[in-house]
């Protein structure tokens, strides 16, 4: 084809000067991962790379050094907390709060010798985190004896070691939403007869993080401690905003970590060969320097937006009163939501989904670990970034014989392909942008490109090349370059079908060539005569056949390896679904399976199965009648067709 001699000819051209790809880099200098982070949440700094926190089983991990006039964990986090049942709670990761009966924040000060009444018998402990606890101990003071409380609930003058509580039950909420409302699902230890001063709750290692202990008689407790021991296996890090200096296009970020065991507490870990540790990263982009829009009560109950500072400043309560916290609230106008998680190896780039024309970025990953004695430490990331190629970019998916649909919705048939245009217009504050001479755009399936138009009015130009890949198109134009200097609007014609509810062309330019970043095509207004300002196609769900389409190319297979019907072919749309499973069978007319072709986990999209006449695990089958069974299974049903084959040689 033309097209692909032409792109071997421009690879060989002589390219503009581009710049060059800068690195930003965390996790180096003294203190680097603390002074970055918002949260820290299961992890903590050793040796400069961060790792999920250790569990000494010795030690009661509720209790740490003071953090000014507030009790901290042993990691190091103040606890919170006040009187009152769960639905006080604030649940802000990673920090532990203790809440509940009259005098709760006592149990976990530290003071042995400081009694607490037990009156009402409901203790709830939020650690901050999933910790692999085994262990929960509590006891009465040592010395002393007993006073009575102001409703003469509990005997004066008994000996405070003998008033140890002779029932508890210990329970675990599955999460922060059920714990806040007050629902336990799992019971760790159930003593209907105590009969020592200290109590230990026992059961097998486990993530915990929301505990309750409810006690059904009258007593008196000292303290309660938490134990566990190994590696917390889930752990997060979430960055502040980080300003790059100037809006930029963002490429890929690279995580560096290392996989370690150790077997316990003393001994010294060992390094692995082969990294068990999984990592997972989402990011946002900003125009500001805060991803949240922040608020307080008036008078009048209305709110009234504020700086953080102020809004930090202003008590929280769970009521609307005013001068208190109002909703904290993402400041969609001008900040991204949360990328999708994208998983990677040590040393493997991440290619940053996040909006480029931003100044500042949000990073947060995680690193967990099936094991609970082996972990993950993170030496160092490297966000990867370039300037501009121009200073703004906007672009608008439309079918092509209907420019201004109704509603300014382009709506489509699901699974039907139609001819779309996409619009692109660049603008330039400055000549010392690159431009871009290449455009990369992203469709639900296959693609076939039709045309390229540039200028105003719009002209057909001959692209230098193309690349038509299953849900991508490439179009390469080198000859007709964007710059400040020539910048003329341009218009993609390509045909394509969506095969779910809504669908989103994204786009991106880029220099061919170049070293620099790819910049992503945001949604607006390209051109005039086009009303969408969108890159969004809907489709309506009326009818909706997940499974369609069904296309043979020959229900006659001759696998004679001529070239001719050597192969039996079923194509296929999957529509309105995200997860899937599908399985391609071969049957003979009595019914035994010949072959299975394939069982895999599939979105929607059009696809193509292929049979070559062969049995399972064996040389082809004989000459006759045969049954092809492609059955999906999904969340709305299942669903199933056959096709008859005739195999012939």
């Amino acid at each position: 084809m033309m097209y692909k001699a032409a792109l071997a000819l421009l690879l060989l051209a002589p390219c503009f000067a581009e710049a060059q790809v800068e690195r930003l880099v965390l996790g180096t200098g003294d203190k680097a991962w603390e002074e970055r982070a918002e949260l820290m949440g299961g992890m903590w700094v050793v040796d400069g790379g961060l790792q999920p926190y250790e569990l000494d089983p010795a030690v009661n991990i509720a209790l740490g050094e003071k953090k000014g006039s507030s009790r901290a964990d042993v990691f190091g986090n103040p606890w919170g907390g006040e009187r009152g049942g769960t639905q006080n709670a604030r649940l802000i990761p990673g920090q532990p709060e203790v809440l509940g009966d009259n005098g709760s924040v006592y149990t976990i000060d530290g003071d042995t010798t400081r009694s607490v009444a037990i009156v009402s018998g409901y203790y709830y402990y939020n650690l901050g985190w999933e910790l692999p606890i085994n262990r929960i101990r509590f006891f009465s003071p040592a010395e002393g004896r007993t006073q009575t409380d102001d409703r003469k609930r509990i005997t004066p003058g008994l000996p405070l070691k003998n008033a140890y509580p002779k029932l508890y039950e210990v329970w675990a909420a599955i999460d922060g939403e059920r714990f806040k409302q007050g629902q336990f699902d799992l019971l760790l230890e159930q003593n209907l007869n105590q009969t020592t001063r200290i109590a230990n709750a026992r059961f097998p290692t486990q993530p915990l993080q929301f505990i309750f202990i409810s006690f059904p008689e009258l007593g008196v407790i000292a303290e309660v401690e938490f134990y566990g021991e190994g590696f917390v296996q889930k752990s997060q890090y979430l960055s502040k905003v980080i300003d790059i200096g100037e809006p930029v296009n963002f490429g890929r970020v690279i995580p560096y970590f290392n996989g370690f065991v150790k077997e316990s507490i003393d001994s010294e870990p060992e390094l692995l060969s082969e990294n068990p540790i999984s990592f997972s990263l989402e990011t946002q982009t900003g125009r500001d320097d805060t991803p949240q829009v922040y608020s307080i009560y008036t008078e009048l109950r209305t709110e009234r937006e504020v700086s953080f500072a102020e809004w930090d400043k202003a008590p929280y309560d769970d009521y609307v009163r005013p001068g208190a916290q109002g909703p904290e609230r993402p400041d969609v106008d001008n900040w991204s939501f949360w990328s999708v998680p994208q998983k990677a190896s040590a040393g493997e780039g991440i290619e940053i989904l996040s909006p480029d024309n931003r100044q500042y970025l949000k990073i947060n990953f995680t690193m967990a670990s099936e094991d609970l004695f082996t972990y993950g430490r993170m030496d160092s990331l490297v966000v990867e970034y370039s300037p501009l190629l121009v200073d703004a970019i906007v672009g608008e998916v439309a079918l092509q014989d209907e420019p201004q649909p109704r509603g300014r919705k382009t709506e489509v048939p699901l699974g039907e392909e139609r001819i779309f245009t996409f619009d692109v217009r660049a603008d330039f504050e400055s000549e010392t942008k690159a431009g871009f001479d290449a455009l990369r755009l992203q469709t639900p399936g296959r693609v076939q490109f039709i045309g390229l138009e540039m200028g105003d009015p719009l002209v057909a130009v001959e692209p230098d090349s193309i690349a038509e890949k299953q849900g991508e198109l490439i179009v390469y134009f080198p000859s007709n370059r964007i710059t400040a200097a020539d910048n003329r609007p341009l218009r993609l014609l390509f045909k394509t079908g969506v095969f779910s509810f809504n669908a989103l062309f994204q786009g991106e330019i880029f220099v061919v060539g170049g070293e620099g970043q790819p910049q992503s095509i945001e949604p607006g207004n390209a051109n005039a005569e086009v009303s969408t300002n969108s890159i969004e196609v809907l489709a309506p769900s009326e009818g909706l056949d997940v499974l369609s389409a069904l296309d043979v190319g020959s229900t006659v297979v001759t696998p004679n390896g001529d070239g001719r019907n050597d192969t039996f072919e079923l194509a296929y749309s999957l529509l309105g679904v995200q997860a899937s499973q599908v399985v391609f069978e071969i049957y003979d007319l009595r019914g035994r399976k010949v072959r299975t072709i394939s069982a895999d986990s599939r979105s929607e999209g059009r696809y193509v199965e292929e049979w070559d006449g062969r049995g399972e695990g064996s040389g082809l089958v004989a000459p006759g009648l045969y049954l092809a069974r492609l059955s999906v299974e999904t969340d709305a049903g299942d669903f199933t067709r056959t096709r008859t084959i005739a195999v012939a040689y």
